[in-house]
């Protein structure tokens, strides 16, 4: 029990982090797209 636990909280901790990632690219392409078309 307590493995799939941790493995629980792995997986949502990879899944934050992976969300981060497209939170912060969305946010890069939008900042440039502003820099190209202000």
């Amino acid at each position: 029990m307590a493995t799939e636990f941790t493995k629980l909280l792995t997986y949502q901790r990879s899944y934050q982090a992976a969300s981060r990632v497209i939170t912060t690219s969305d946010q890069m392409l939008q900042d440039t797209e502003n820099l190209i078309h202000p």
